[in-house]
Parts: C-alpha cells; sequence; structure tokens
C-alpha cells in the first residue's frame, strides 16, 4: 500500500520478476492523513517506460473511489516483457475533462532468485 496526497508524488516501486503486481493506492488531501479524497468520477491511466521506448500499460481498479482507493495492477505475462532494470512509470487522472500526472518514479524489475 501507498499513501499519496493531492499534490503530485513520487513513488519509486522495486519488483521481483517472476509474478504479476498489485499495488493499492490510496489519496488523502493532505499529509495529515486526516481525510481521504473522494476519486468519484475519476478516471485513471499509466504506463510503465522502458528506455528503448517500449511501453506497457498499466491498469487501475476502483477498489473505493469514495475513500481515495485505486488498486494498480500488472499480469505476469506483462510483467514478464518488462525488461530487467530500472524504468520509469506514471499514473495519471482525469476529471472534468483535465488531465494531469499525479505520481510517477522509478520502476525497477530485480531478478530475484
Amino acid at each position: 500500500m501507498a499513501d499519496l496526497y493531492e499534490t503530485p508524488a513520487e513513488l519509486n516501486l522495486y519488483i521481483g520478476r517472476g509474478g504479476s503486481f498489485t499495488r493499492l493506492l490510496i489519496w488523502y488531501t493532505d499529509k495529515t492523513k486526516t481525510t481521504r479524497k473522494n476519486l468519484t468520477g475519476y478516471t485513471f491511466a499509466g504506463k510503465v517506460e522502458e528506455a528503448d521506448g517500449s511501453t506497457t500499460d498499466i491498469a487501475f481498479t476502483d477498489t473505493n473511489l469514495a475513500q481515495g482507493e485505486v488498486t494498480m495492477s500488472l499480469t505476469l505475462a506483462q510483467m514478464n516483457a518488462i525488461g530487467l532494470g530500472t524504468h520509469h512509470w506514471y499514473k495519471a487522472w482525469t476529471v472534468g475533462g483535465e488531465s494531469r500526472r499525479v505520481v510517477a518514479g522509478k520502476f525497477t524489475v530485480l531478478d530475484y532468485p
């Protein structure tokens, strides 16, 4: 789980190859974590971008939008297609016809034994 705020954020992810990937993201209106952001009506998109220019779409699922909860995931096949090493990823949301990237960071795929 990752706690995020209304301001754009950096979230670096480290994932071992050999399985699917799922992460719950919870959005708050401020850093005190007293009020969750209501994401009802928002849509989400994101990608993992490799250095060679190839991209992999990230799926975002409505876990509980009214409580600011969204789950991001990649299938086993997607994870196997992403090369080992450090890449870039981002998540954008759209609301009221306006889109913006709200979280991004390194997406590092490691070859654990």
